[in-house]
């Protein structure tokens, strides 16, 4: 939206209220610097009159500047025929450039019977189709199997669900909870956090050049971390060939992720 792309967003996991909340949250602490709303706050109604006279402020910011550039759509199911109407009636009416799906998975609306993995790779052949059609952005988001949980590497076999749906994508990220152990340095499982910086250097020939060095990063024992793989980048590196994830930094007060440092995950499996 920042940079003027028009996003429909398509969601059978939560309806507009639960989103609306999330945006306020989202809007009060990244472009208002207001901290003293929290989620849970505003859905509790515990504001004072200062926080009341924040959001009204963020209201009008958000009805200003995006909403007329933001759809939200809520689906019962994961019905790909209604997703395709509305993107083209979308598309080519009101000229959005972006489709969002929040989750895409099978659709058992019509029976048991009827669910396979070939219908969810058909569903993400169909709706790459339609975005190349239409010139779109499509961004969709998939479930993690329950089955594996604990998991510490994770790669596309960790999809819940038809694991072909990855030949369609550009970019497949996946994400899980950072562990206890994966943080503490004195653990088998620690995942070795660390940052990059730039430092200027002298060379043989006595000019300056600059050099890549890895900084260690202590994350906050009383913070919520999440680590973030990159398993198919088709311009760039993944984390299978590099070893390495994002360790970001989850703020779930205020709906926010941060960016805190690369890390190293051991390959293993616990319990």
């Amino acid at each position: 939206l920042e940079q003027g792309e028009k996003a429909l967003i398509f969601s059978n996991e939560q309806n507009s209220a639960v989103f609306k909340i999330n945006v306020i949250i989202w809007l009060a602490y990244k472009h208002f610097r207001y901290y003293k709303i929290t989620k849970s706050n505003l859905i509790n109604g515990n504001l004072t009159d200062d926080d009341k006279s924040k959001i009204k402020e963020i209201r009008d910011y958000f009805m200003k500047k995006y909403s007329q550039s933001i759809m939200f759509i809520h689906l019962p199911d994961m019905d790909i025929s209604t997703i395709k109407k509305k993107t083209r009636y979308y598309a080519l009416q009101y000229g959005y450039t972006v489709s969002l799906i929040d989750t895409l998975k099978m659709d058992y609306s019509d029976g048991v019977a009827d669910v396979s993995y070939h219908k969810l790779i058909e569903d993400t052949r169909t709706l790459d189709s339609l975005a190349k059609r239409f010139n779109l952005i499509e961004l969709c988001s998939f479930q993690l199997a329950p089955s594996t949980l604990g998991k510490l590497f994770l790669d596309v076999t960790c999809l819940s669900g038809a694991k072909a749906v990855k030949d369609t994508c550009e970019n497949l990220f996946l994400m899980r909870v950072a562990y206890k152990d994966e943080l503490d340095k004195s653990k088998k499982l620690y995942c070795s956090p660390f940052r990059r910086k730039m430092v200027e250097d002298i060379d043989e020939n006595g000019d300056i050049k600059n050099t890549w060095i890895t900084e260690k990063f202590e994350p906050n024992p009383d913070k919520i971390y999440r680590i973030f793989f990159i398993d198919k980048c088709r311009s760039g590196q993944n984390s299978g060939d590099s070893g390495e994830a994002m360790l970001l930094e989850f703020d779930a007060n205020h709906s926010v992720f941060k960016e805190v440092a690369y890390c190293k995950p051991k390959r293993l499996l616990i319990q």
